[in-house]
């Protein structure tokens, strides 16, 4: 459950954008993610623990990279007290080069 938590928490980092400063790799490989359109949208009506009625609104949403690059981010924390550190590895385009940057939250 750990682990799944800290994949959510890394792929919410890089979904808002957080991408931290260029490089000097003459030319980068980048990823580019685009949202697909939904799927199996279900509008329902549920009742909450007090009885009151509310609309709830599922569906399937999928992301995929349609950028040369891939989508690399790395998660770690000393303990699960503390906040997640995340970073994102760019590549060059040029070679096996990567360069690790922070990606702090937004």
């Amino acid at each position: 459950m750990r682990r799944a938590a800290a994949l959510i928490a890394v792929v919410a980092a890089a979904a808002t954008g957080a991408v931290a400063a260029p490089s000097a790799f003459a030319a980068e490989q980048l990823p580019d993610l685009v949202a697909d359109p939904p799927e199996r949208v279900d509008l329902s009506v549920d009742a909450t623990a007090k009885g009151v009625p509310s609309l709830l609104v599922r569906f399937d949403g999928f992301v995929h990279n349609a950028g040369p690059g891939a989508l690399e981010m790395r998660g770690a924390r000393p303990s699960i007290s503390d906040p997640m550190a995340v970073s994102q590895r760019f590549f060059d385009a040029g070679g096996p080069l990567f360069e690790d940057r922070p990606s702090p939250p937004r």
